[in-house]
């Protein structure tokens, strides 16, 4: 029979317990961003938290992406570290990879600590980054039903962001306005069928524009285009209204359809209107109104 000296057993014991506190220590943390098997797009940051790392590498489908931030203050992980400065983060730019699946891999001093597998979608089709722009969208009846946000294109973020807040202004998928005003604005026009009456220059108008939740009217008082009345049915979005019904204008009357953007809170309407006449071609009317004084 062998035995083994006090002292090997020792360093075997000291051994195991340092393999088994590495593995705790490296396992000590969590990869919070990009969750599992989430969609990612535009610029943000692959983050989370470690009570022990020197550094972090960030590496995906293969490639190395550089090493985290580190130090990040995250008080919420104070009673399982022992202190507050373990986060850690990296920007990412998710538009710079492929549509489809991929494989992150995020290395603790050197060594394999966690994978993760997530998917992404580029903003743009044929390019990495998508540059400025004035585009904006809404989010209705978010976050809850009622209320709206205006979302306006950030390009150093690469999304969307929110740009202003609408709060209990709205029917669930509708915009509730009721307008009875009068507005002073300008108007052109065009009739495809007669080159002569191409009314480029503008037509100073009085408009007097009334809203309901079922109807439309709107009455203009014109020096080129005439006086017209229109008057149908309507349906609302939270930035617009369209409506379709008939119009009488000095000369000619028949159907219309129409497209009036809002903009309240600057006080100003801008629209167009395809105005069929009785037994003519369609013309159309664009219109910007400003709030009289």
């Amino acid at each position: 029979m062998k035995f083994i000296e006090i002292s090997t057993i020792k360093k075997l014991m000291l051994c195991g317990a340092s393999m088994l506190l590495s593995g705790i220590s490296l396992a000590e943390g969590n990869l919070e961003n990009p969750a599992k098997d989430a969609i990612e797009s535009g610029i943000s940051a692959i983050s989370g938290w470690h009570c022990t790392a020197s550094e972090i590498e960030i590496e995906v489908d293969g490639k190395s992406y550089g090493k985290a931030g580190m130090g990040t203050i995250r008080t919420d992980t104070e009673s399982r570290c022992g202190h507050t400065n373990s986060g850690f983060s990296l920007l990412f730019n998710y538009g710079a990879l492929p549509d489809g699946e991929h494989t992150l891999v995020a290395k603790v001093d050197g060594e394999i600590w966690m994978e993760r597998t997530f998917s992404t979608i580029r903003p743009g089709s044929d390019t990495d980054f998508v540059p400025d722009s004035d585009h904006t969208e809404y989010a209705i009846d978010f976050p809850k039903p009622g209320d709206a946000l205006e979302l306006k294109w950030q390009s150093s973020k690469q999304s969307f962001t929110v740009s202003r807040a609408f709060r209990d202004l709205i029917n669930p998928g509708k915009m509730v306005a009721t307008f009875n005003r009068t507005f002073f604005g300008h108007a052109r026009g065009y009739d495809p069928s007669r080159p002569d009456r191409q009314f480029g220059e503008l037509d100073v108008t009085e408009f007097k524009l009334n809203i309901s939740e079922t109807a439309f009217a709107m009455s203009r008082v014109g020096t080129i285009l005439g006086d017209c009345d229109y008057n149908g049915d309507i349906t609302f979005f939270f930035n617009k209204v369209t409506s379709q019904g008939t119009f009488s204008c000095s000369g000619s009357s028949g159907t219309y359809s129409a497209e009036v953007f809002v903009n309240a809170n600057e006080g100003y309407y801008i629209g167009r209107f395809d105005m069929t006449p009785t037994g003519s071609e369609q013309s159309t009317r664009d219109f910007h109104m400003a709030l009289a004084p």
